[in-house]
């Protein structure tokens, strides 16, 4: 669903890829470091898991607007790739 939000607000199959393959990603990792210091799943934990996966959309969404805007301005096109 999280890759489906990013390619209605961006259009941009490239930054929908970038999300669908860094979402998984990063959250794999986050619960092999948990698992690797010996940490549990409590609920503060899960708690910051939304938290962390909304940023990381946010970033997806916004890093690639800004840089359209700043190119159109700029007079170099513009274009959010």
């Amino acid at each position: 669903m999280t890759v489906f939000v990013v390619y209605l607000f961006l259009n941009s199959w490239r930054s929908t890829l970038i999300t669908a393959l860094s979402l998984p990603t990063s959250v794999i990792a986050a619960f092999i470091a948990v698992w690797l210091c010996g940490f549990t799943l409590n609920f503060m934990s899960l708690l910051a898991c939304p938290l962390a996966i909304g940023s990381l959309i946010d970033d997806a969404i916004v890093v690639p607007r800004h840089r359209a805007a700043t190119g159109a301005r700029r007079g170099t096109g513009g274009t959010a790739r």
